[in-house]
């Protein structure tokens, strides 16, 4: 899939990226199927330095959401953003990758085979075109995306300042 522009007139555009309101992406760049319906999809996110059991705990969760028919949408970090994608695909189910940075972009950089098969899976997704860099704040204003794409947000595990708790915040 080479990829392609969701822009917010089409009919494919999430619709629960609405509830952004002046904060909505004007397009997004999308290698996959990104579900129109908040309904069918659920966030599980979590720090990037977890324990072991939060990494089994963010799998579990996972594949109990494939398990209802619901897709598992996260932001590819390490930890247990990571662990939530790789126990969705564990379970057969699909996963929806909310990348920080421009298109195309893979970060980190070990998660190449993470990218490749939530785009086989569900979808990879980006708000900036390709080129753009990361910032430290890349990943919070990833977040709301995150939490806007979904019905429910699960945090695993996460420290009192930190980006997954942000993430529930705003959804």
């Amino acid at each position: 899939d080479g990829g392609r522009v969701l822009c917010q007139a089409d009919d494919d555009w999430p619709l629960g990226l609405s509830a952004l309101g002046m904060a909505a992406p004007c397009a997004l760049w999308v290698r996959g199927e990104v579900p129109v319906d908040p309904r069918t999809m659920v966030s599980v996110v979590g720090s990037r330095r977890c324990s072991d059991y939060g990494v089994a705990a963010a799998g579990q969760l996972a594949a109990a959401v494939v398990a209802t028919g619901r897709l598992v949408v996260s932001g590819g970090a390490r930890g247990i953003d990571s662990a939530a994608h790789a126990g969705a695909l564990r379970a057969a189910g699909s996963t929806v990758l909310v990348a920080a940075g421009g298109a195309g972009r893979v970060y980190p950089p070990e998660h190449s085979d993470l990218f490749s098969a939530a785009m086989h899976s569900g979808a990879v997704v980006w708000e900036h075109p390709p080129g753009v860099g990361l910032t430290r704040g890349s990943f919070l204003h990833r977040n709301r995306l995150i939490a806007a794409l979904t019905l429910a947000t699960v945090v695993v595990e996460a420290a009192d300042r930190s980006g997954a708790l942000n993430t529930a915040r705003t959804g």
